[in-house]
């Protein structure tokens, strides 16, 4: 979106949280994890995959704030 941050998704939507998986930490178990405001605590998203190409993603119909993390 040019730079700017990604408040709203319209109607139908998705986003892609997408992570390189960090220099020497390739193997390891790896999940994607939101902040869920309403809760105060960290979420873990299902369906996280890891791509050949040495990325970690998960696709959701909101936005937020994400973070990788290993199990």
């Amino acid at each position: 979106m040019g730079g700017s941050p990604v408040t709203i998704l319209p109607a139908g939507g998705r986003f892609i949280a997408s992570f390189a998986i960090p220099a020497g930490m390739e193997g390891l178990n790896f999940t994607i994890l939101y902040w869920d405001k309403s809760t105060g605590a960290w979420v873990e998203l299902p369906d996280v995959m890891v791509t050949p190409e040495g990325f970690v993603t998960v696709t959701t119909d909101f936005v937020g704030i994400f973070v990788l993390a290993t199990k």
